[in-house]
């Protein structure tokens, strides 16, 4: 699930900058299965966008701030 966020993430900001993979840190959650059948039986929420679409839209508008794009290039 991970790889596939990456991938959909690189995908939509048009980069290939690929994964770094690192030993497990102190708190990190092991296990986790992203699900929103619960929010969706409990408060009857539906999703607009699809994945692909909302980061292609949060991709568009971080593109557009400098201070976002400067932060980002740094830590790559």
């Amino acid at each position: 699930m991970i790889n596939e966020l990456a991938r959909l993430i690189q995908d939509a900001a048009s980069l290939q900058v690929g994964v770094r993979y690192a030993p497990p840190r102190k708190g990190d959650v092991r296990d986790s299965l992203a699900d929103i059948r619960a929010a969706r039986t409990a408060f009857g929420f539906n999703p607009r966008v699809s994945l692909e679409q909302g980061l292609a839209e949060y991709w568009s508008w971080i593109s557009q701030d400098e201070l976002t794009l400067q932060q980002l290039e740094r830590e790559a």
